[in-house]
């Protein structure tokens, strides 16, 4: 009768000492003696041993219980990591838009309401008169609706004017113009100018440079509201 070696680990189940010399065939190591004997025919008579580590090195182990079960858990954390790293990625969000507030006040197409703005003409900022006014190529000069910057000889006048320019000149404006009374006493066009920011949004010009500081509000009688304007606004 052969003679199997024994190695320091137990079966749990039937306390039969194991051989591994015929491991992985069959598919459980041999139950043997402590002389080496094979037991029966050599299979744990509860069939699924669960071997105890002897911690000899050299000696050959099934996975214990536990160590499956943690291998499990940390499948199921890693599962779970990269299908919200993929969400985060894949949610639909405007792009560069500085801040939440901004997108949440971004604009009504967001929200299922009607727009509180809207685009009526289109133009090249051909020149820049100051800080609120400039001159287009088809629609003539524009007077920034509801805001007012430094003149002429006043702290700001050449900081403001230089911002304005850095913005829209020699670019394609979008002008909403008053639909109250679309020109001013001086027959310049009253219009919120907004510029391309991206693909998907248009910068509002005028609360730009409220937010800069090159601004204060100067809230005329006319259609528009400063506090219901949006920095950024969708016009794909």
């Amino acid at each position: 009768m052969k003679k199997y070696n024994v190695s320091k680990t137990r079966c749990l189940r039937c306390g039969g000492f194991v051989s591994w010399d015929d491991f992985p065939n069959p598919r459980y190591p041999i139950h043997v003696d402590q002389e080496g004997n094979k037991i029966g025919d050599g299979s744990c008579p509860i069939f699924k041993p669960r071997l105890q580590s002897s911690h000899i090195n050299g000696d050959k182990r099934l996975p214990s219980s536990k160590q499956v079960k943690t291998l499990a858990l940390i499948g199921i954390v890693c599962i779970l990591a990269i299908s919200i790293a993929i969400g985060i990625m894949m949610y639909p969000y405007p792009h560069e838009v500085s801040s939440q507030d901004d997108k949440d006040n971004d604009d009504d197409d967001y929200t299922g309401y009607a727009p509180t703005w809207e685009i009526d003409a289109q133009g090249n900022a051909t020149y820049i008169l100051d800080g609120d006014t400039y001159d287009t190529d088809s629609q003539g000069r524009i007077r920034l609706a509801d805001i007012n910057c430094s003149e002429p000889g006043e702290p700001g006048y050449e900081d403001a004017k230089n911002y304005l320019s850095s913005l829209i000149f020699n670019k394609d404006v979008y002008l909403d113009i008053d639909d109250k009374y679309r020109t001013d006493p001086y027959g310049r066009i009253v219009a919120v100018t907004y510029v391309r920011y991206n693909a998907t949004h248009l910068l509002n010009v005028n609360k730009d440079l409220l937010v800069q500081g090159h601004a204060t509000v100067w809230n005329c009688d006319n259609e528009f509201e400063p506090s219901s304007w949006s920095l950024y606004v969708y016009y794909a």
